[in-house]
């Protein structure tokens, strides 16, 4: 079959050959990273804000359960919705959605209603939106570029996680210091619009149905159960779900400590900076990729990303000084950023199109599964016992390990988590049909 060719339903006809759209992959990704730079300035900055008011590593934890949970409840329908109608068009919705919820957190705030309880509802109002954008979103990547360019297009996805993330804490972290929440509010509604914006002037083609896309349609819960009863039959891509809802988890612990962690050691400009540095190791790897495009074979990526990140975290707990703190995040964020870039071509390749956004979801939902846990039981751990072992005049060998004094009970939960992270890559190195999918499990047509 031609490069490009898809199958064409159960006619088994084929559509024409699919040229790589780049203008357009271009224009919404630049749309999509626009907007992800706002909703991770709103990210940090209602984690300083939350942190500052409570004090609490648990209000912080519950915040970010809030921002998680519904998104989780909605991705196995979301899927079913995404390859149901126009994807374009599901995304439009999305943006918009959440547009609105930043606009009545920021009415809230000014007439100074705003609490932590009407926080987490309105976070978790908009969680269900972001359920929707982001598979949607990798399920639209897949039709606008061609199979020989999905790695490159992998690493500018990636590109487009690491600059919200490199500018997310900084404009935060200025924004409060200079002007307070509202400041970020009015970022993150200026970036929707350029989101919408920018999903008006692209057109996507139709996605080429295809026999196993075909099978299971009917309700979006019947569609849903299809797409499980489809990956039960690639076991291959089932263990490269546990093994990247491992590096969820510990990712997740991390979301929670690195706040403590960096507000311990400085104030909000520290965390700024800091962590902006770390992410511009993200850039590094994800540019790596765009311009190599990856390998033939991608695991032994993701392998090496998915454990030098955990080896980032190990030094980031370790780490006592900003400047090592920065370090530790250039290789987590530089590792991360090859992980990633490396599982998202597998999938492409192995999953039909008109799948994808069913099957996309499924994994979303599946891979992030244990980000709640993680989230409930971050602020606990640390408040109530890693704490313990990190108070001022301690002499135990957590204290020896990591320090004592703010933040470092959250420092010895990063050096934990760290350790997972590197015994979950063992695990998967030592699983044959994990190891072996790109050879044993064969690309769709």
């Amino acid at each position: 079959m031609n490069q490009g060719e898809e199958v064409g339903g159960l006619l088994g006809l084929s559509t024409p050959r699919r040229k790589t759209d780049w203008r357009s992959f271009l224009i919404l990704w630049f749309g999509q990273t626009t907007s992800a730079v706002g909703t991770m300035t709103t990210y940090y900055g209602l984690g300083i804000w939350t942190f500052q008011e409570t004090g609490s590593t648990s209000s912080l934890s519950l915040v970010i359960l809030a921002a998680l949970f519904p998104q989780l409840a909605v991705l196995p329908f979301a899927g079913a919705l995404i390859d149901r109608y126009d994807r374009r068009k599901m995304m439009l919705v999305s943006d918009t959605g959440a547009a609105v919820v930043t606009g009545i957190l920021l009415v809230m705030f000014a007439r100074g209603e705003l609490t932590i309880l009407t926080l987490g509802l309105f976070v978790a109002v908009g969680s269900l939106f972001q359920g929707v954008q982001s598979p949607a979103f990798e399920a639209v990547g897949t039709t606008l570029v061609g199979r020989e360019h999905r790695g490159r297009a992998a690493g500018m996805a990636q590109i487009g996680r690491a600059v919200p993330t490199v500018l997310g804490p900084i404009i935060a972290g200025a924004m409060v210091a200079a002007v307070g929440i509202v400041g970020v509010f009015y970022i993150d509604l200026f970036t929707f619009l350029v989101a919408v914006t920018t999903l008006y002037k692209v057109r996507i083609p139709k996605t080429a149905r295809t026999i196993e896309g075909m099978k299971g349609l009917g309700t979006m819960r019947s569609e849903a159960a299809a797409s499980v009863r489809y990956l039960r039959t690639k076991p291959g891509l089932i263990y490269l779900i546990i093994y990247i809802s491992l590096a969820n988890f510990a990712l997740a612990f991390f979301n929670v400590y690195i706040f403590p962690v960096l507000l311990g050691i400085g104030d909000e400009r520290l965390l700024g900076v800091v962590a902006g540095l770390g992410a511009a190791g993200m850039i590094a790897g994800a540019t790596l990729i765009t311009v190599w495009g990856g390998p033939t074979r991608r695991m032994p990526l993701v392998y090496f990303g998915l454990g030098a990140m955990g080896a980032g975290m190990l030094a980031f707990g370790l780490a006592r000084r900003p400047v090592t703190l920065g370090l530790s995040l250039v290789l987590l964020f530089f590792a991360l950023a090859i992980g990633n870039s490396s599982t998202q071509p597998i999938w492409q390749s192995k999953v039909e199109e008109d799948l994808q956004g069913r099957v996309f979801s499924i994994r979303k939902f599946a891979s992030t599964a244990t980000m709640p846990i993680a989230y409930l039981a971050a602020g606990p751990v640390v408040d109530n016992f890693l704490s313990r072992f990190t108070e001022v005049g301690e002499s135990g060998v957590v204290a020896a390990v990591v320090g004592t004094g703010d933040g470092r009970g959250a420092a010895a939960g990063m050096v934990l988590i760290g350790l997972i992270t590197i015994a979950a890559t063992v695990w998967g190195w030592l699983v044959p049909a994990l190891r072996r999918i790109e050879i044993d499990l064969p690309d769709v047509a």
